[in-house]
């Protein structure tokens, strides 16, 4: 089983995923991520000459695009903030942190304590959660929204606007099933004045959530009747 098949276009780290597709010593491969792979996933079977059968699931909590930016003031309990950098996350934490319990996850957390403060979200002893795109992969919780302060990210060369995929990564995390009926994904603003910070529509999420306010994910199947 091969997840986040959509990192195969990753610039950094598509490499290591496309050699386990190509390399892995299995009859069948089964290969789950974001529909953005499948023009992908479809190129390289048909390279190798193996079979492919797409399966389309449906996720059971529908996720909706915020149509207006939530402001600070409004954020409410069970929203995940995210930013990019350890140093916006830990600014934002300081700005809430006179009105909830607030929980942070960025990359540099040892293993420990990234547990900690997931649990602690989980567990209702934080009310909001912080956070880098480092949840987008590995990490469940009930986080109801998901707002994103920016949509740029550091790349390491340059500041880049997030892909549609990512959008939909990250914002997936929102309405974890038998949580909420429903989750929700929009656009933070830390100044509620009009005018500032992010304005609607944004286009990368109008992109991202348009033909996916279901949020589906596809499970992709290969099918080898021999090793690669």
């Amino acid at each position: 089983v091969i997840d986040e098949v959509q990192l195969l276009t990753d610039e950094d780290r598509g490499w290591a995923w496309c050699q386990a597709l190509v390399g892995v010593p299995a009859r069948r491969v089964l290969m789950t991520g974001s529909p953005d792979a499948i023009p992908l996933v479809k190129a390289l079977a048909e390279y190798l000459e193996e079979p492919l059968t797409i399966h389309e699931l449906t996720r059971h909590t529908p996720i909706e695009a915020e149509t207006e930016p939530v402001p600070r003031p409004e954020v409410e309990p069970g929203t995940a903030i995210i930013a990019f950098s350890r140093r916006e996350v830990l600014a934002i934490k300081l700005e809430l942190e006179s009105r909830f319990r607030v929980a942070v996850i960025y990359g540099n957390l040892t293993p420990e304590v990234r547990r900690e403060e997931a649990r602690r979200f989980r567990e209702g002893d934080a009310q909001v959660l912080v956070s880098t795109d480092a949840i987008a992969m590995g990490l469940n919780l009930p986080i109801r929204t998901v707002c994103f302060s920016t949509l740029t990210k550091w790349n390491g060369k340059e500041e880049v606007q997030l892909a549609p995929w990512e959008v939909l990564q990250i914002g997936g995390r929102a309405g974890r099933f038998g949580h909420h009926e429903r989750g929700h994904v929009g656009q933070h603003l830390d100044d509620p004045r009009p005018g500032s910070g992010l304005r609607r529509p944004d286009r990368v999420l109008d992109l991202a959530f348009r033909r996916h306010t279901q949020a589906r994910r596809r499970d992709r199947r290969v099918e080898h009747p021999q090793h690669v």
